[in-house]
């Protein structure tokens, strides 16, 4: 689990930095009390760190709800004050918990992140190969500017074998 990680849990008060097993510890004693079904554990959804952790803890029985930083964030003014912290997050998320019905994010299934990992790889991908083309016809218009106007594609099949044959501008 990275540094970024924020896991709260409503009754037990844990230091500013929550090693994985300082967490899973608290977890057991937790579920000493109760079963795990009946125990419930609140993630802020932030950066790419609560899904492990979200997929850990839904595969040993907890019940987990992430939530929404923007709806924590929200809620901040509301019950307390000062610099937003890790424990601050925590205190205010345990209130949320014991005082109204907290909103869970949907999480949807594995492959559905994974298509959804890889439509985003794809999209900055086509995004890069834009940028590349953008930067060759910036350079091919400096030293060949009528490059352009001679083939529709500059970066095609035959822009490129004529750049093979003539690699000067005569």
């Amino acid at each position: 689990m990275g540094e970024g990680t924020r896991c709260h849990a409503a009754s037990h008060d844990l230091p500013r930095k929550v090693s994985p097993h300082l967490l899973f510890t608290t977890l057991h004693e937790a579920t000493l009390q109760a079963a795990p079904t009946e125990v419930t554990v609140a993630c802020e959804a932030t950066g790419p760190y609560w899904l492990s952790l979200y997929e850990t803890l839904i595969a040993q029985g907890y019940r987990v709800l992430v939530l929404n930083p923007f709806y924590v964030n929200g809620r901040r003014g509301t019950t307390l004050r000062g610099t937003k912290t890790d424990p601050v997050d925590a205190r205010l998320i345990a209130e949320l918990l014991q005082r109204e019905h907290v909103p869970s994010s949907h999480v949807p299934e594995a492959a559905v992140q994974g298509l959804s990992e890889l439509t985003r790889l794809r999209a900055d991908l086509v995004a890069q190969i834009g940028d590349v083309i953008r930067r060759i016809i910036s350079i091919m218009d400096r030293t060949f500017p009528e490059f352009a106007t001679y083939f529709s594609d500059v970066c095609g099949q035959s822009a490129r074998t004529v750049l093979e044959a003539w690699t000067l501008p005569e």
